[in-house]
């Protein structure tokens, strides 16, 4: 159990309760330009009562470096779109730490040594990989290594015919595999990963996972936004079904309607959120997503919180490298959310 505090008047409340309600006393008085007071702890001394270590502090750290594009410089969004999946797979797991995406791209390429990257990133583990996409056949190649030591614990070639069953195995089949070379609880397995697919649509899934490259090109990013959006806007094209797709679009469309002000493009944006909504509830982003789509902020930050406060599946990883919520970036509520949790 966590700190309890004796608020005035007797009333007890846990460390987690008093976090959220100066969280938004701070919000408040943030907007409007008042002073705050300091909020680190209540005017009464805490009752505190044994408390574990925290998981983090524990928890062996890994980052998922880009893998290799080894086919036509076109293919590239591929190995992008599936080192961003396989990412997002391990932060489902619990007992793992996971180094965002945005800070593994700058590792591309191979130009630090392993030992420098977990010195400058605190990791105990790198994940990297090649990937080949040939006719119907996709080959990727995963290599789990040891920091301290530089030793490859572990490799894998995944030959599959490409469909989006296959795709999605391997991914839960890696993440399977970290976490057992690991001795860490998966909090999902690949059967059950694979048992309710996205989408059967493998020219949706292409599109999907287009919008990952897209979204990291480092030139100029009202036009990387606009190709995000545009190959979003095809997999929902190809699969009117695929919910994570229109969880993006609406997303993507508020970025567009960002840059061009209209009551259409805000009413795009309304749209693909609903659709992602009525498609399936159930999806952990899907809400926040699409509350942030439509600029209902204070929404979309309240269901992250509630994510992020259950161990699995969803993490600080998958919310930072999630373009669903740039809008958020930037706000004071987020950024506390982002140190509070990773």
């Amino acid at each position: 159990m966590g700190a309890l505090y004796q608020a005035p008047g007797g009333e007890t409340l846990a460390h987690e309760d008093w976090r959220s309600i100066t969280d938004k006393y701070v919000d408040f008085c943030t907007e409007r330009g008042l002073d705050t007071i300091d909020t680190s702890r209540p005017a009464t001394s805490p009752v505190v009562r044994a408390r574990a270590t925290p998981l983090q502090d524990a928890r062996p750290m890994i980052v998922v470096l880009p893998f290799e594009n080894l086919g036509p410089p076109e293919q590239a969004y591929f190995a992008a779109g599936m080192s961003e999946a396989i990412t997002s797979r391990l932060a489902r797991i619990a007992e793992l730490g996971v180094i965002s995406r945005s800070s593994a791209l700058q590792y591309a390429g191979g130009a630090k040594s392993i030992r420098q990257m977990g010195e400058e990133l605190g990791v105990d583990w790198v994940l990297e990989g090649t990937v080949l996409w040939a006719g119907e056949r996709v080959r990727i190649t995963q290599q789990l290594i040891r920091v301290t030591d530089d030793t490859h614990v572990w490799a894998e070639d995944y030959d599959r015919l490409i469909d989006v069953a296959n795709l999605i195995d391997i991914q839960a089949e890696v993440a399977e595999e970290v976490s057992r070379q690991l001795g860490l609880s998966l909090f999902e397995t690949p059967e059950s990963a694979g048992a309710s697919l996205p989408t059967a649509s493998m020219d949706a899934y292409h599109a999907y996972l287009r919008r990952v490259e897209a979204w990291e090109r480092p030139f100029d990013r009202n036009e990387n936004l606009l190709v995000a959006a545009e190959s979003l806007e095809t997999a929902v094209e190809h699969d009117p079904g695929f919910a994570p797709a229109w969880a993006l679009l609406s997303q993507a469309r508020t970025w567009r309607y960002a840059l061009e002000r209209t009551s259409r493009r805000l009413e795009a944006a309304r749209t693909a959120a609903e659709r992602a909504r009525d498609l399936d509830p159930e999806l952990p982003e899907t809400h926040s997503a699409s509350y942030a789509a439509v600029g209902r902020k204070e929404s979309a930050l309240d269901m992250l919180e509630d994510l992020l406060s259950i161990p699995a599946p969803f993490s600080v990883v998958s919310m930072e490298s999630d373009p669903a919520f740039a809008s958020l970036r930037d706000h004071p509520r987020y950024q506390r959310l982002v140190e509070r949790y990773q």
